[in-house]
């Protein structure tokens, strides 16, 4: 049942997403090809107004990336449409976990359609990719360095990092869905209520956030100890280790915090039904 739900779902917000994301490889193929041809007959101005679009249409792209899926969750789970959703013999558990795996999917799509558009337009303005692979190259060799002060084989930190990342992306997917779930809730305003949530989700975790900070630096030791650059070819091995063990917390909440969301999502669906 997952994979039609996910099918379903997936149906439901295609449309517009694709239609976004196809226009941003479009456009970021057509700069590309503008900037690699008519770069030395283009006025700065001209040249401004391409980046300007593609950072408008980068940034839509974004936003509907999240905002249509969480819409869609909204009206099909909690608003006139949630009485069908919940009179299919589906689990809360099935219901929920396909809406979110196939919000990931788009998150996945619009970070790679955004990427790839952004490296063709670089190819485009630089007109040899030499310039790039130096440039990723050179961030190459300092986190081998940095993994290396910070005494973690280079394999390990590569899969540290996935992790992590991954891990924050699920977490901030998490904060929409949970925050349309509590929304849900109430009888009134349930769309300024989620917003709400929203807000005051993010801002416990900015809050836990700088209290970790402060307490672990506490731990560990004072910053001031450690005065690394960003533009120096190494990175002191004290800092390293100091980051490192700071990243490995904040990738354990990531963790544990999706999990709970996840659960309190279901068992709020399961729970308070609370429809229009």
């Amino acid at each position: 049942m997952l994979s039609k739900v996910m099918k379903y779902e997936w149906k439901a917000t295609c449309k517009i997403l694709l239609i976004l994301h196809g226009a941003l490889a479009a456009y970021g193929i057509f700069s590309a090809v503008t900037l690699s041809s008519f770069m030395d007959m283009m006025s700065a101005n001209w040249t401004g107004l391409l980046f300007t679009l593609y950072v408008l249409m980068v940034l839509a792209a974004g936003l509907f990336t999240i905002l249509v899926p969480a819409i869609r969750y909204f009206r099909s789970m909690y608003h006139e449409e949630g009485y069908l959703t919940h009179s299919v013999p589906v689990s809360s558990y099935t219901l929920v976990t396909g809406r979110l795996l196939v919000a990931l999917i788009w998150y996945v799509i619009d970070v790679a359609i955004i990427s790839l558009t952004t490296y063709i337009i670089l190819v485009g303005v630089l007109h040899e990719p030499k310039y790039l692979t130096e440039a990723f190259g050179w961030i190459g060799k300092m986190l081998v360095e940095f993994s290396e002060d910070a005494e973690v084989p280079f394999g390990v930190f590569v899969v540290f990092m996935s992790i992590l990342i991954s891990a924050s992306f699920i977490f901030s997917l998490f904060t929409v869905y949970l925050s349309i779930a509590l929304g849900s809730l109430v009888k009134q305003h349930r769309v300024a209520m989620s917003i709400a949530f929203y807000f005051a989700l993010h801002m416990a975790y900015n809050v836990l956030s700088t209290i970790y900070g402060i307490i672990f630096m506490q731990f560990e030791g004072s910053m001031h100890r450690y005065r690394p650059s960003l533009f120096s070819s190494s990175v002191s091995g004290q800092f390293s280790k100091f980051f490192f063990h700071m990243l490995i917390g904040y990738a354990l909440f990531f963790v544990v915090a999706s999990v709970v969301y996840y659960f309190l999502i279901v068992k709020i669906d399961e729970k308070k039904l609370n429809l229009q």
